[in-house]
């Protein structure tokens, strides 16, 4: 059984995890909807004006993103119709898994979202945001902590070097164009943790490693002793697990 911590915004999630044994303990990572988020009356309805900009921004965003190394940022509309638009995909994933997941992503925020001006969609491999206020450039503490419960304990000795392997990354991810890093720590006989961060590349790196450093501060007392956990947050994500999760691939330009 998985247990699921929010803050700030309620959410539906669903998980699962598969195995795929070599070497070092490795799991096939595999795309799911693991939340979402939407504001507004659910009964609200847009005027023709304002839904068609929401198709135009989402389809934008879905197509863009895959050709640009896997981030794209728009608006569409104008006045009190205009709507402003995020995609990302996690940053080891390929162009291919990138467009896959964002066209999931725009399916899921039409099913869910349908009629609010504000919404955002996260599943492993990307996210999908937009509102009708501007958010570009500014960091969002907002975020969901997936804990799976499967997992035993961490041993006591253990805790320290995965608590610093994610703080390093909240340090090492923002010096990257790409706002993405990954790592791993030894911490036994053939035993390893690994952990990975990413940012949404609109923040800037000092805004990138406080939404990291406040995620991991927030969620601290309910993953810190567990071995596997993923933070989505609006701004900035993380994860960690006892197994290779993350893929060797990049998300590069694709046609």
């Amino acid at each position: 059984m998985a247990e699921f911590i929010w803050i700030k915004k309620a959410l539906f999630l669903t998980t699962s995890f598969l195995a795929l044994l070599c070497g070092y303990t490795t799991k096939s990572d595999v795309n799911q909807v693991t939340g979402w988020s939407c504001s507004g009356p659910k009964n609200a309805t847009l005027d023709a004006e304002s839904q068609a900009n929401l198709n135009t921004l989402l389809k934008s965003l879905s197509d863009k993103a895959p050709k640009s190394n896997g981030f794209s940022q728009t608006h569409t509309g104008k006045g009190d119709k205009r709507l402003y638009g995020l995609a990302q995909c996690r940053g080891d994933v390929s162009a291919a898994d990138c467009r896959h997941c964002l066209r999931n992503a725009t399916w899921t925020s039409s099913a869910q979202c349908a009629a609010r001006r504000e919404g955002i969609v996260w599943l492993r491999w990307c996210l999908l945001r937009y509102s009708d206020a501007i958010f570009f450039g500014t960091w969002d503490r907002a975020g969901i902590a997936r804990v799976n419960q499967t997992t035993p304990f961490e041993d006591p000795s253990v805790v320290p070097r995965g608590v610093d392997l994610m703080n390093g990354l909240a340090g090492t991810a923002p010096r990257h164009v790409s706002m993405f890093d990954t790592n791993a720590v030894d911490v036994g006989p053939l035993e390893r943790r690994f952990g990975m961060a990413q940012c949404t590349r609109d923040v800037d790196p000092a805004g990138c490693r406080e939404c990291l450093v406040a995620q991991l501060e927030t969620f601290r007392a309910r993953i810190g002793n567990r071995r596997g956990w993923e933070i989505y947050g609006s701004s900035c994500s993380l994860w960690y697990h006892d197994y290779r999760f993350y893929f060797d691939s990049v998300t590069t330009n694709q046609d």
